[in-house]
């Protein structure tokens, strides 16, 4: 992890958001962050301040920890958010994860932190990187298909025949061109079959080029 982390820290007591940053420090994060004691401030750092990560205390007064992730997940769904508290029991730390928390972290455990950051970003990228490659498959495929659609209702003969000799793509227009059944140009071999005898040379020389 080469790039300053950027932190936004939704903890209501002073001494324990210094606490939290001592402690990456000490970790030997390279961070900045902003710290937000409550609902007005958090919504507000949002709307300027884009960060890597979110460690939100679960039990700040009026607007905990889980409604803050909530709303950062609204606006960036991708954002890994670490719960930091004093205290959260089983029931409440399985809340936590099923609202939205990659991790959660105990107060008094706060040495865990900086791996228990760096592992979540590595996630949070991970999940990036797999979103992307799964956007970027289904524009290849919807491009596939707008292609292959063109191509079928187009009035031009067309077809893609392969170097050994199958048949790939055609058209309605290129079996009407040759006269053969698509079952048949699926058959046989078209260098054979639909080549001209004095281009067959020529054109096994052109492909082997």
């Amino acid at each position: 992890m080469t790039e300053q982390v950027k932190i936004l820290i939704f903890e209501d007591n002073p001494t324990d958001a210094e606490l939290v940053q001592r402690a990456l420090r000490k970790g030997g994060l390279d961070f900045t962050a902003e710290v937000a004691p409550d609902k007005g401030r958090f919504l507000a750092l949002l709307d300027k301040f884009i960060p890597d990560i979110i460690l939100a205390d679960y039990s700040v007064p009026g607007y905990n920890g889980l409604a803050a992730m909530e709303e950062a997940r609204k606006r960036f769904p991708t954002i890994p958010a670490v719960i930091v508290s004093g205290t959260i029991g089983e029931e409440f730390a399985i809340e936590c994860l099923k609202a939205g928390a990659t991790y959660y972290v105990l107060k008094d455990k706060l040495t865990k932190l900086v791996s228990v950051i760096k592992r979540a970003l590595k996630e949070a990228e991970q999940l990036l990187e797999k979103k992307q490659t799964e956007e970027a498959l289904q524009k290849t495929m919807a491009d596939k298909q707008f292609l292959a659609s063109v191509v079928e209702r187009s009035s031009q003969a067309f077809g893609v025949g392969y170097p050994d000799g199958r048949l790939g793509l055609f058209n309605p227009a290129f079996e009407a061109l040759t006269g053969y059944s698509k079952a048949e140009l699926r058959s046989l071999d078209w260098n054979r079959t639909l080549t001209p005898p004095e281009w067959r040379q020529p054109e096994a020389e052109k492909l082997a080029q």
